[in-house]
């Protein structure tokens, strides 16, 4: 859950995915992601070398850890300025070395090939191309 508003309308909508999911028997993780420690990715490109990523005193790793593990990844956002939110992003952007294991260093996960997932993005304004900018992001978030 990306939204940093508790029970807000994110919250909500992805209470209600998790709950229909849950019902055909799945197993659902819901992780807070604002109340994680993510820090921003520096671009040094050490992930792209090594396969992980040198930033190593934050909780990145149990959530690359969940992610490479899963099945299915629903990432639930507020629309922020036509984006994900700001803790949604830096998850996504440290993200970054699940993508060079598998394009640089050509090691894919097993799971990789079947995971799917889910953008559940909630937003107030009423712009035609409201949720482009998350759509795209989210699909090479997927793509990793």
């Amino acid at each position: 859950m990306g939204s940093p508003r508790k029970e807000g309308n994110t919250d909500l909508l992805l209470d209600a995915f998790l709950e229909g999911a849950q019902g055909t028997g799945a197993e659902v993780l819901k992780v807070d992601v604002p109340s994680k420690h993510i820090s921003p990715c520096q671009g040094c490109r050490f992930c792209e070398k090594q396969g992980f990523c040198r930033l190593q005193d934050d909780d990145m790793g149990e959530m690359n850890h969940l992610l490479r593990r899963a099945d299915l990844v629903v990432l639930a956002t507020p629309i922020f300025f036509y984006g994900p939110s700001a803790q949604i992003k830096a998850l996504i952007d440290r993200s970054q070395a699940l993508w060079a294991r598998r394009y640089i260093m050509k090691l894919i996960d097993p799971k990789a090939l079947f995971r799917r997932g889910f953008l559940l993005a909630v937003g107030a304004t009423k712009g035609k191309e409201l949720f482009n900018g998350t759509s795209l992001v989210a699909k090479y978030f997927y793509d990793a």
